[in-house]
């Protein structure tokens, strides 16, 4: 969204004074255009367009620039000021030499080159930043939206741009003017956008500014919000309905029949969506439930502040449980390497879980279970997405790094047995995670009922501890051979800690009401299903506890066993602690979207130090 923004033709100066942007005219038709243009070597003589253009990856090796011949220009033509201007630069147009000299500092950032050159760009900034609010000054179109973007794209790039507090205040007052002269001119990149659109009616409207609703009247047609068949709406759909319903709300003036038709239909359709199982995506869930319960008028701005706050802060809370889960199993200094693999393991198995549950599309996930079998080898026209693409090249970065370790650890490779565990997540037959996950998928989608036996097949490889489980037993210290790991009895190890072992059902006992909202399966809902009625809620939920207790004493036999035994009791003892650990994860609740029943946990283990009497001491 930020590149789109920068290349709009629409908006971008044409005078070449000011810096032109009609290459960008041809970056927005097929690349091939492009790299004709480039095979001419016309670069652009706007430092800014050729920033920009030195900043698009490579689709062959995104972690290289597509265009280096750009980057070489940059580098080659900065003026001794600094600047990236015209040589011969009026003394009005300091707005536009900031303008490309920032964009080229950024290019450069991006790609880790040119330190002193980007160290003299910042000069130049800080020399002239004072100009950035000087009225006399000309400025390019849409400068106040284009240069505040820039600076927080800098600031992710950690850039630490000369700025003070009154100038960034100066420039987001004049971003939001430009964006309310944008919405009655009615630019396309607000409206060819439900929720964009929505959105900026709603911040406009609330920051002050007296705008016509008449704009949303053209969203009033439910039909554009649901599948061809008519069933439920697209995850995106659901986004853009939550953004109208929250727009209808700001009715600041009489007879806003629009915004009145809008609130009445967004309203029905989102109680609809959220009781009927159609949104699976607990945070989404959630998100529609408060803004149904707390509508803008009945809502305060602190408390709506601390709980956005708090709702996007979900995922570092989350990475925070995996770092507690390692460190409370594998606590030694010796076991540092262990707790390294088990994080990031971890992670990456959190990420691909959301990816499947809610993040992609059928075909994305077809694609990346193809790339994971494929592993090595794969082209840029391999990749379906962007999602997929940096998906998949974290996986093999991370799983190459981590086997190069573990085999001089081991004495002998074992790479190919952690890709392995990773494509065990991925191949299309016998127990594999992506296999199960699409099964998953297509019972949800399809509202099919599998067999008891189905489902429990499935469910001990989808519950995903696998490739983090198996490959920390390589960083455990004894050394493991292809014997030991191809044993029935490091098999039945894993398998009762990862489904009856308590992972998987343990989920489904804590989870299954949660989950009947959202229509997932589960094997409590299952077992009251195939009792046709003659089973109970609490029979269902003693029937799934009987058996992890069964499964439970069964693990722990084979951890304590000695006699005929070939697992090293250190990664025997790795089983029975995961085991553990997801117990105290699912004692009350899910642990991990219950996190206050965790916090005492987390902390005792990470922040707290150990307290004794003072007699002791």
């Amino acid at each position: 969204m930020f590149l789109k923004l920068y290349i709009t033709t629409s908006c971008l100066p044409q005078d070449p004074k000011l810096g032109s942007l009609q290459v960008y005219q041809h970056a927005q038709g097929p690349e091939g255009r492009i790299r004709e243009m480039f095979k001419k070597a016309e670069l652009s003589v706007s430092s800014y367009d050729t920033a920009w253009i030195a900043m698009v990856p490579s689709l062959d090796s995104p972690q290289q620039p597509c265009f280096p011949e750009c980057l070489n220009w940059l580098l080659e033509n900065q003026l001794n000021n600094g600047s990236w201007s015209l040589p011969c630069r009026h003394q009005l147009l300091i707005k536009d030499s900031m303008l490309s000299t920032l964009a080229c500092v950024l290019a450069l950032k991006r790609w880790e080159i040119g330190d002193e050159h980007v160290r003299k760009g910042l000069d130049f900034m800080r020399s002239n930043m004072g100009e950035i609010t000087d009225e006399k000054q000309l400025s390019p179109i849409v400068f106040n939206i284009i240069f505040p973007g820039m600076i927080e794209n800098a600031q992710d790039l950690g850039l630490n741009l000369p700025l003070n507090l009154s100038c960034v205040e100066t420039m987001l007052w004049k971003r939001d003017s430009e964006f309310k002269r944008c919405w009655v001119q009615r630019d396309e990149e607000i409206f060819s956008d439900i929720e964009a659109c929505a959105l900026a009616f709603r911040l406009l409207r609330t920051n002050g500014y007296e705008i016509s609703s008449d704009a949303l009247a053209e969203f009033n047609e439910q039909e554009y919000f649901f599948t061809s068949e008519g069933g439920h709406g697209h995850l995106k759909d659901v986004h853009a309905v939550l953004e109208l319903y929250k727009a209808s709300q700001i009715m600041a003036y009489p007879n806003e029949a629009a915004l009145e038709r809008l609130n009445l239909w967004t309203s029905r359709l989102l109680k609809q969506t959220n009781t009927n199982g159609a949104i699976h995506d607990d945070k989404l869930h959630n998100e529609v439930d408060h803004a149904l319960k707390f509508t803008y008028d009945v809502s305060v701005e602190r408390l709506e502040t601390k709980r956005n706050i708090e709702h996007y802060q979900w995922f570092k809370e989350s990475k925070t449980y995996i770092y507690f889960s390692g460190a409370s199993i594998l606590f030694t200094p010796e076991q540092s390497d262990a707790r390294i693999s088990w994080t990031k393991n971890a992670v990456l198995a959190t990420v691909v879980d959301d990816f499947f549950d809610v993040g992609g599309c059928r075909e994305e996930l077809e694609n990346l279970f193809e790339l994971v079998v494929k592993w090595d080898g794969h082209s840029a026209t391999d990749i379906f997405s962007e999602q997929v693409e940096i998906i998949f090249l974290t996986l093999h970065e991370t799983i190459n790094e981590l086997g190069a370790i573990a085999s001089a650890r081991q004495g002998r490779s074992v790479t190919d047995h952690l890709i392995d565990l990773v494509r065990l997540f991925f191949r299309q037959k016998s127990f594999t995670l992506l296999e199960s996950m699409m099964r998953d998928y297509d019972w949800v989608k399809n509202k099919s009922v599998p067999k008891m036996d189905d489902y429990m097949e499935n469910a001990w490889i989808s519950f995903a501890l696998g490739p983090v489980v198996l490959a920390t037993q390589y960083f455990l210290g004894p050394k493991l051979s292809m014997e030991i790991i191809t044993s029935p009895e490091y098999n039945q190890l894993f398998m009762q800690t990862n489904i009856c072992g308590t992972g998987r059902l343990c989920n489904d006992v804590q989870g299954f009401k949660r989950e009947d909202k959202e229509g997932k399966l589960n094997s409590v809902l299952l077992y009251m299903i195939h009792g046709c009625g003659g089973v109970t809620e609490e029979e269902a939920v003693e029937k799934i506890n009987a058996i992890i207790h069964r499964s439970k004493q069964d693990l722990l036999s084979l951890v304590l066993q000695t006699k005929g035994s070939i697992v090293p009791k250190a990664c025997r003892d790795l089983f029975w602690q995961t085991s553990r650990l997801i117990h105290l994860f699912y004692n009350k609740n899910d642990g991990f979207t219950s996190p206050l029943e965790m916090t005492s946990a987390v902390n005792a283990v990470l922040y707290e130090p150990i307290k004794l009497p003072s007699s002791t001491l």
